[in-house]
């Protein structure tokens, strides 16, 4: 009997199971190069909105990996969505079920995976090559998510990707002989996929019309 009641009590003592799925994310994207991950999160196949629990505790450089713990989701299957710190998204869908228990389970975000949901329209109506147009989450400080891949020339038209639907965006364009055009609130993705933004005039001079 005082053999039982110890094994009994050593029992208590264990940890119990855990309720969440351990995932190790991997982070193998390449373009761009400097896409640190820095939040995670989780969504039931065909909801419509990312959750705002980051599952993420730190950041993931690429070619690196860190572990996260993700809810019970079986028999539904999960969506993934990795976001780094320009604003920049990585998504895929019907991508994994969290069984519990389950064994480790892994996951690798690649190229594959950017989330490009708009194309805008970028018109240089000005006398200066635009060498550079930056996006930040309007009313923030830091210009952090480029657009041109190459100098747009004066005069000439250029589609840009915007990544994220969700922020609504400033815009700056700066010149070759380092002149800028600002632009407050050019507007959200879901406000229409096929925005044009045209930069005129002076530079700074005026706010582009929504």
């Amino acid at each position: 009997m005082i053999r039982l009641a110890l094994l009994l009590a050593a029992l208590v003592l264990l940890p119990s199971c855990s309720d969440e799925c351990l995932l190790t994310v991997h982070n193998e994207i390449s373009e761009p190069s400097d896409a640190v991950l820095t939040s995670v999160s989780v969504r039931l196949e065909g909801t419509s909105y990312w959750p705002d629990v980051d599952l993420l505790d730190g950041r993931i450089p690429a070619g690196m990996r860190r572990q996260v713990r993700i809810p019970p989701s079986t028999p539904f299957v999960l969506d993934i969505r990795a976001t780094d710190s320009a604003s920049r998204s990585w998504s895929r869908l019907d991508a994994l079920v969290c069984d519990v228990p389950d064994d480790e389970m892994t996951f690798t975000f690649t190229d594959a995976d950017r989330d490009r949901p708009c194309t805008w329209t970028l018109i240089n109506d000005t006398d200066t090559a635009f060498v550079s147009a930056l996006l930040r989450r309007s009313g923030t400080s830091p210009w952090s998510r480029e657009l041109l891949e190459n100098p747009l020339a004066a005069g000439a038209t250029g589609s840009v990707l915007v990544d994220d639907d969700r922020p609504e965006w400033d815009l700056q364009a700066r010149g070759e002989d380092g002149s800028t055009w600002t632009r407050a609130a050019v507007g959200r993705c879901t406000d229409g996929a096929a925005l044009a933004i045209s930069l005129s005039g002076e530079p700074d001079s005026s706010q582009v019309s929504r």
